[in-house]
């Protein structure tokens, strides 16, 4: 406590990580694509982050996308008035699609999250994400979600630490949404 207000002069370092995540999906590209470009609304038992359900942040409900292709508008939308606003600045049908990711912390209301993870805010912003999807034969489709984020403090590893594990549950949990949907149209 002591220490505390020197620790205000020490300048903030930001770094730029990566959350990777992928999961293996037996279904048809394109069953699978329809699912990753527009995420209909996704109910609380489909939603299994229990990590981020457990501290609180905002669930994903849904994902719409006006056009399929590069120049599209993405809204990804959470609880609590969360929401993404995505543009897709590469793509190709049922193989790839990355997007940048904008997220107003005026527009986030102050009960949705605590000031120190606010995406856009002084510590915490998320930059973009990409859906690749890797065919492996017998049916069989790997999805990878994998996006950057920068952290902008001045204990940047063990805040790392936290951030990757909340964006990968994040992430875990929309291709786990994704792979439950697919699988069951088989």
């Amino acid at each position: 406590m002591l220490c505390a207000p020197l620790e205000r002069l020490i300048p903030h370092h930001t770094v730029r990580y990566e959350a990777y995540t992928y999961k293996d999906i037996q279904a048809a590209p394109a069953t699978i694509w329809s699912n990753v470009v527009r995420v209909r609304p996704i109910g609380e038992a489909e939603d299994r982050g229990w990590l981020t359900r457990m501290l609180g942040f905002p669930r994903p409900i849904r994902a719409e996308l006006d056009y399929a292709g590069v120049g599209g508008s993405r809204q990804a939308i959470f609880s609590k008035g969360l929401v993404f606003m995505e543009t897709v600045t590469e793509y190709a049908e049922q193989q790839k699609m990355h997007f940048s990711i904008k997220a107003d912390p005026s527009a986030i209301p102050p009960t949705a999250m605590d000031k120190h993870v606010v995406i856009g805010g002084e510590y915490f912003d998320v930059l973009d994400g990409t859906y690749r999807l890797e065919r492996l034969g017998n049916g069989v489709c790997r999805l990878h979600l994998y996006s950057h984020f920068v952290l902008k403090t001045d204990f940047n590893f063990y805040s790392s630490l936290w951030a990757g594990w909340i964006m990968k549950d994040i992430q875990n949990n929309i291709l786990r949404v994704i792979q439950t949907r697919c699988q069951r149209n088989l």
